[in-house]
């Protein structure tokens, strides 16, 4: 399972939608118009340009093109710019610190009120995204499932609150703060599963070294069956040419899942080195599974499933105080392919296997591999709560991310991401320093 554990994070945060759409019990119907009161969307804001942007953007047809007549703001005013379930803008001023700009979005009404307009847009990104996914080895009739069930996905939020301080112009020099929040529409399966994600006291586990991404997740599994196993029925696709392999495939997953403990540590040196620790329940069970051929065939066919890739996996291939660590080695099969790959793409060896209680995936050299097994088998690996009660974090120095992606604009030093619970939904956190 390490070795795909960044596909793995990402996949995930697509898949949620798609687990939405497959759960047996049907999710309540997002609200309507007509059964809605008060505003579907509301903007505060001091600064112009934003005011006059959101006032112009949900203009009715008649007024389309006319510049908005803003009243003027007097000492510690703020503009507030409303659309109503009618969809006529409303421009009035409020008292009080908003920041750059605070909204409130009630996200179902929003596209049911605008199911028209938003029409052709929502084709044209999903045909772009399923293009995407298809070039990742996703089969064409599950990349179309989850791109529609991600466009459809905002029907089962009931309401998203957006707070920006700090202006985005100057964010590279006086940094800048994002919260945003998403409340759930209730007996949804959103709802059921924001309330599954709840901190895992154990703590996440602490990558050593120094890298200018590190990602690190702590969550309690109890209540999450549901999720995997819906999962497991999109990423068994990923390489299985027949329904056999599929099942097969998804069985592996379903079983590796569960021996999860939620837990998840990562750093990433762009293009060079990836450090990754996932905890598990049972080390023992876990490093018999991924040793079985079932799932050495299974891994074999996903990493060869990206036609840009030439994969070998080598199991066996090194073995250190008796774990046995496989070798997956990857290049591009054409050098022109790798300027389409960028620096995110991960090319070399990568070490993976199973020591102690956790699943490790490492690309560097034989000694790094060797050190984590080390360090898991003597209980080295420290533990620790995420700040805040956070659910998953993750630090990255842009200076550093945009230098080795040959870029020279100004960015903010440093930024900083956490998921935390709020409410019965969730909480997403963005600072920029």
């Amino acid at each position: 399972m390490s070795y795909f554990a960044p596909r793995f994070l990402f996949a995930t945060v697509l898949a949620l939608p798609l687990v939405a759409q497959d759960e047996p019990q049907k999710p309540a119907k997002a609200p309507t118009v007509a059964a809605a009161s008060g505003p579907m969307l509301v903007v505060k804001t001091t600064t112009e340009d934003v005011a006059m942007g959101a006032s112009m953007m949900f203009a009715s047809e008649e007024g389309a093109g006319e510049m908005p007549q803003l009243p003027k703001l007097e000492a510690g005013q703020h503009w507030v710019i409303s659309v109503g379930t009618d969809k006529k803008v409303a421009i009035s001023t409020g008292k009080g610190d908003v920041g750059y700009l605070s909204a409130t979005v009630k996200p179902g009404l929003m596209m049911s009120a605008f199911e028209e307009q938003i029409g052709e847009t929502m084709q044209m990104m999903q045909g772009m995204a399923t293009m995407g996914l298809q070039q990742a080895g996703i089969k064409a009739a599950d990349a179309v499932k989850m791109i529609k069930a991600v466009l459809d996905f905002p029907k089962q939020v009931d309401s998203l609150d957006l707070k920006v301080v700090g202006d985005p112009e100057k964010a590279s020099s006086e940094g800048m703060d994002i919260d945003l929040s998403l409340q759930p529409v209730k007996d949804t399966w959103f709802a059921r599963f924001a309330a599954a994600m709840q901190p895992n006291q154990a703590g996440a586990p602490m990558v050593e070294g120094d890298a200018p991404i590190r990602v690190a997740a702590a969550l309690d599994t109890k209540g999450m069956s549901a999720f995997y196993d819906v999962y497991a029925d999109f990423a068994a696709g990923i390489g299985a040419k027949k329904p056999e392999d599929k099942a097969k495939a998804a069985e592996m997953i379903r079983k590796s899942s569960q021996l999860m403990d939620g837990t998840f540590g990562m750093t990433m040196t762009l293009g060079t080195g990836m450090r990754i620790l996932m905890g598990v329940s049972d080390g023992a069970a876990m490093a018999q599974l991924v040793g079985s051929d079932e799932y050495l065939a299974f891994q074999k066919a996903a990493t060869s499933a990206n036609p840009m890739m030439e994969v070998e996996m080598t199991p066996k291939a090194l073995e250190h105080r008796g774990v046995a660590v496989t070798k997956v080695s990857t290049k591009f099969k054409d050098e022109s392919m790798a300027a389409m790959g960028g620096p995110m793409a991960m090319t070399g060896d990568m070490f993976t296997g199973v020591a102690g209680n956790y699943v490790f995936s490492i690309m560097g050299g034989e000694q790094d591999a060797k050190g984590v097994i080390d360090s898991a088998l003597d209980s080295k690996v420290k533990r620790a709560p995420l700040p805040g009660g956070a659910l998953m974090t993750v630090k990255a120095n842009l200076k550093e991310m945009a230098g080795a992606m040959g870029g020279d604009e100004e960015v903010p030093e440093n930024l900083e991401i956490s998921l935390t619970r709020k409410g019965d939904g969730l909480n997403l956190k963005i600072r920029a320093k």
